[in-house]
């Protein structure tokens, strides 16, 4: 797992949600300058490719837990 084995000092975890707002933070750690994540989703499409309200909420929890609880709970995010 990356957790284990990048050191501390070389990761940079951020919530996607979280993007614009951090990226000053992130250009600082990539060594970037100059950038502006705020613009990022200025040209995204408008159609979805499924309706999120058919899906079953139950459901993706247990997939979300499956698949990445392990890793969200070593980070502080609650899976649930």
């Amino acid at each position: 797992m990356v957790l284990d084995t990048v050191p501390a000092d070389r990761m940079l975890i951020v919530e996607t949600a979280h993007l614009a707002e951090r990226g000053p933070e992130i250009a600082r750690f990539v060594g970037a300058r100059d950038v502006d994540l705020g613009r990022t989703h200025l040209n995204r499409g408008t159609a979805k490719a499924f309706d999120t309200a058919s899906l079953d909420a139950a459901y993706v929890a247990d997939s979300v837990d499956t698949i990445c609880g392990e890793t969200l709970r070593r980070i502080g995010v609650a899976t649930r």
